[in-house]
């Protein structure tokens, strides 16, 4: 069976195989011929790995359409961070990475196709990366050293039948340079560099004016980022084995949203636009609730308006507004996270004869970053209490949140609201230590036989600390204040009670009740840091045998090549645990947004698997028929709790002529629940949203809230959250079955003219018995409009769903279905111009369905073109990336890109701002350039959004962190700049 090649000239393309024969084989091949980019050397000859097949033969081909990414383009943008080099794929969505900080995990993931990071298997040479965190179960892309991508192969669509469990959106296979040789020092300098100078959106800018903020202006560089690695290689002298060690160290800078105009501060579209704020501020937004004392039966409920400190008159209070007294969080808030990694490894060979060729493959990752916000303090909703004698606030004061009581010992419950700007931000600090080790053999039995057995280890270790927290239970002994026997303001916890016991000798009164009166030593008092540490392991024994049938005489009488047979076996557990501490677990900690605390986690499963492939070379070499091949597999699987599964594909390909390539394919995926969707133990959080019960004059009216346990004297009364927080209870459930997925793909290869080749894939993905939430939202909405889930709602006796024990539960269920179709296009087009190599790589996608079926017999959401509350991240029609790039034979290269988005339109533009109804298309233009100098020097320079053009304004609902935008989707830092140096000895 023969091949389809790319006819060649002096240039290799940057991300050669775009699509194109969905064979990593050819692609290496092909740079292996073709003349060398001055800073790229040959690629490594050996093992071949052909992602979407256990079939390790170059006359194989996947009908699976296959994006190929190579070492060149991984220089050309610079990125230290993977994730932001896949991100610049059209087939790729923004997951989480660096710029999230609120409720981050430290990890960062890959999103084909928009369907999640838990529906994405993540492979290194050909092998499963374990999960990134005991708190979540995608793989982390920080594990990858960058430098040593060989390159990326990105199939989209499901490939359970080959990989297992996991693999509905696709794979993304990391294939490592193993085979280096000699010695190679890679270090690289970034920053982001940005203009301060947004006046797109007057309401904003006028709302920073009414408000008194003052954001940077002009230009700033931020963000530094320092990369070096070293790898060394050898081969020994018969060729037989090989050794490749590398070591590498990363640092990057944070960003606050304080750093960027148009992130100063949180805005607000609506009602001619607002800069809003948290109600939890500097000053305080105290106010009294119904409750007196701490009996059995408390009611939770506020009376009376919210009151702040009046520095014009001390000792009293004056109405608080939210305009002018609610605190900026922003600029507070990671940007960018700082990060520090350290990367190590190893990869040797050796070849002790043909049927005995053991290998081994060892890799360690540690990396700490910091994920900052606001400062902690005693937020507004949660209930505080006060000693009516307080000893640090006036007889105003205490009157207009004692009442009655006012002098006396009374207890009285009240909202503080007072933030602890005299601290610092809080800081959720993440330590990841990750292992990897695979020890293997290979060899051939007979000249018709092979195998590979291998078993795999991974282990990643979270160690968190959360800092500059306040204690709940401290607060409250801060805040019962009375005078000693010197006369001097002491907390009742720090003096003998009525049985002679000091119950707390280290307390500290809080004074709140003063403009400057809180100090440092109470600051220390009050915080208090809070301790998690988990581990997620996974352990692999996997086995291959691949028969080549023709050397038995089995194949087609029409085709050169014989029929291939692989079969095989894994086994695979996946263990999790997650520890917390005291705090953690009684839900001390003030600013973790929940009045309860988080469960340890502790579960495992285990699975068994048996699969086979086989492919069919059918006809080559006859009148209409160049090639045509079959390509089939299945895959049993036998889960230790979710039962048994099956999986499997189909595919055919059709050449009539080497110019023209046609291909179809069909795979049934399946996704087993994995250990966070099975036994996270109940836990309550916030959700970004808003209660439409809430508020004086609420959006929903009186029979409708009645649906949502809203009495008739609660209508009206209950406080809305001004950060639009609210509390849910999240839970895993060991009662889930696997998710099942169905990808249909048809597509055509073209080699029309010398140097072109253009391939055309279509694909349609649906994914069925989808394990998630319905949302707190969502049940919100169909309780109010429908009477339906509201048995999910339950809120606190004051009726709030931010205070007290009020929650929307909202636990991992087997759900609806969610399905996209689309077309892929890329183009490729190599010539010889002044005696250098030009190249054109174009490659996009147009994305024609995305509808979502919450819940099985529900109404379809469409979200193709849309973003929003409901369809979440942009999901433009088309995307695309082009590449232009000219190298010289003196070594001088120069890569030109264009990133394009298309224009998206809110899931609910009838209904929203017209600042938030839709973001217009948005084009970024890279540049970078290199320069060979000599056999052991290669300089690299190079800018992405060379243009600073700053990311498409929303507001605080639509972005990450409140940041106003898309962050992970757009370039939202600004100018992105790079120098390399690359040195060979």
């Amino acid at each position: 069976m023969k091949t389809l090649t790319l006819l060649k000239t002096g240039v290799a393309p940057l991300a050669l195989g775009l699509t194109l024969l969905a064979s990593p084989a050819l692609a290496q091949a092909d740079t292996a011929a073709q003349p060398q980019v001055a800073d790229e050397p040959a690629a490594p000859t050996g093992e071949i790995i052909v992602t979407g097949s256990r079939f390790q033969n170059p006359n194989i081909t996947s009908i699976s359409p296959v994006t190929v990414v190579n070492a060149l383009e991984v220089k050309n943008q610079g990125n230290v961070r993977v994730e932001d080099l896949l991100n610049s794929l059209p087939q790729v969505f923004a997951s989480e990475g660096s710029s999230d900080s609120n409720g981050a995990s430290g990890i960062a993931t890959v999103d084909l196709r928009d369907l999640g990071a838990a529906r994405t298997l993540v492979l290194i040479n050909g092998r499963r990366l374990g999960a990134g965190d005991p708190t979540d179960i995608a793989a982390d892309l920080n594990f990858i050293p960058g430098s040593l991508i060989q390159r990326v192969d990105v199939l989209t669509g499901g490939a359970s039948a080959t990989y297992g469990s996991d693999a509905l959106a696709g794979v993304v296979n990391f294939i490592l340079n193993t085979k280096f040789e000699g010695v190679r020092l890679d270090a690289q300098y970034s920053l982001y560099n940005h203009n301060n100078d947004f006046n797109d959106e007057a309401n904003y800018n006028g709302a920073l004016a009414a408000r008194g903020y003052v954001p940077p202006k002009g230009y700033t560089n931020a963000g530094a980022a320092k990369n070096v690695t070293l790898t060394i290689g050898a081969g020994s002298s018969d060729g037989r084995g090989h050794v490749t060690a590398y070591a590498g160290w990363r640092k990057v800078n944070a960003i606050t949203q304080g750093d960027r105009d148009f992130s100063y501060c949180a805005y607000t579209a609506s009602s001619g636009g607002s800069c809003g704020g948290s109600s939890t501020s500097v000053t305080g937004r105290f106010r009294r609730t119904r409750n007196v004392g701490l009996g059995a039966t408390p009611v939770f409920a506020p009376t009376g308006p919210s009151l702040t400190l009046d520095p014009s008159a001390p000792g009293t209070f004056r109405t608080y507004s939210s305009r002018r007294d609610g605190f900026n969080f922003n600029p507070y808030n990671y940007f960018v996270r700082p990060d520090e990694r350290y990367t190590l490894g190893g990869f040797a060979n050796y070849d002790i004869n043909d049927s005995f060729k053991p290998y081994l493959e060892v890799m360690f990752m540690d990396d700490h970053t910091r994920a900052q916000i606001a400062p902690s303090g005693a937020f507004f909703g949660t209930d505080f209490f006060l000693n009516c004698d307080n000893a640090l606030a006036s007889a105003a004061q205490l009157t207009a949140l004692c009442g009655a009581n006012a002098g006396t010992s009374a207890i009285q419950s009240i909202y503080l609201g007072r933030r602890n700007v005299e601290g610092a931000g809080r800081v959720d600090d993440l330590r990841h230590t990750d292992y990897r080790v695979v020890a293997g053999m290979k060899g051939d039995i007979t000249d018709a036989i092979s195998y590979d057995v291998y078993g795999q280890f991974y282990r990643a270790i979270l160690a968190e600390r959360y800092e500059n927290d306040f204690s709940k239970r401290r607060i409250n002994n801060s805040l019962n204040v009375v005078l000693d026997g010197n006369g001097r303001p002491a907390c009742a916890a720090a003096l003998r009670n009525g049985q002679g016991l000091i119950t707390d000798p280290n307390c500290v009164p809080y004074n709140v009740f003063a403009t400057g009166g809180v100090t440092q030593a109470a600051v220390n008092y009050l915080a208090t840091p809070g301790f998690s540490s988990g581990q997620s392991d996974e352990y692999i024994a996997s086995g291959t045998v691949t028969v080549d049938m023709g050397k038995y005489g089995l194949k087609s009488p029409l085709a050169d090549e014989g029929v291939q047979v692989a079969l095989g076996a894994e086994y695979r557990k996946e263990h999790v645990t997650l520890s917390n501490d005291l705090e953690f677990l009684t839900g001390d900690l003030a600013g973790q947004g929940a009045p309860f605390g988080v469960r340890d986690v502790d579960g495992q499963f285990n699975v068994k698997e048996f699969f086979g492939e086989i492919a069919i070379p059918l006809v080559n070499d006859r009148p209409g028929f160049y090639s045509m091949s079959f390509n089939g597999g299945y895959r049993y699987s036998d889960y230790s709790l979710a039962g048994t599964t099956n999986a499997y594909k189909l595919g055919l390909d059709y050449a009539p002529i080497q110019q023209v390539r046609f291909r179809v394919g069909y795979n049934r995926a399946v996704r087993a629940p994995n250990n966070l969707e099975l036994f996270t133990s109940p836990n309550i959080g916030l959700f970004s949203g808003r209660d439409p019960c809430a508020g004086a004059a609420p959006s929903a009216t009186r029979a409708q809230c009645a649906l949502t346990g809203v009495t008739a004297a609660q209508y009206g009364t209950i406080d809305a959250n001004p950060a639009n927080q609210y509390n849910q209870r999240t839970s895993g459930n060991r009662n889930l079955t696997p998710e099942i997925s169905d990808t249909y793909t048809v597509g055509v290869v073209l080699n029309p003219i010398r140097n072109l080749t253009m391939t055309v894939d279509g694909f349609d993905i649906r994914v069925n018995n989808l394990i998630g939430t319905l949302g707190a939202n969502y049940s919100l909405t169909q309780c109010i409009t429908l009477g339906q889930q509201c048995g999910n709602i339950q809120r606190a006796a004051g009726g709030s769903l931010f205070t007290g024990n009020g929650f929307v539960d909202n636990p991992r269920l087997n759900l609806g279905s969610v399905k996209t179709r689309g077309v892929d296009l890329t183009a490729i087009y190599t010539t010889d111009v002044f005696g250098g190599g030009l190249s054109f790589d174009l490659v996009g996608t147009y994305l024609d369905k995305y509808t979502t079926v919450r819940i099985p017999g529900g109404a379809a959401n469409e979200c193709a073109g849309k973003f929003g509350q409901d369809c979440g991240t942009p999901l433009p029609r088309w995307r695309s990336k082009l590449r232009v790039s000219y190298q010289m034979e003196s070594g001088l290269g120069f890569s030109a890109a264009w990133r394009y988005f298309h224009k998206v339109t809110n899931d609910d533009a009838a209904n929203v701002a017209p600042a938030v109804q839709r973001i217009p298309a948005q084009s970024y233009f890279d540049l970078s350039m290199s320069a060979k100098v000599g056999d052991n020097y290669t300089f690299r320079i190079g800018a992405q959004n060379i243009l600073d053009r700053s990311p498409p304004f929303l507001d605080g609902n639509y972005s990450n962190n409140g940041s106003n935008t898309y962050a992970q989707v757009y370039d939202s830092l600004g100018r992105y700049l790079f120098a390399a140096i690359q040195l060979d000895f």
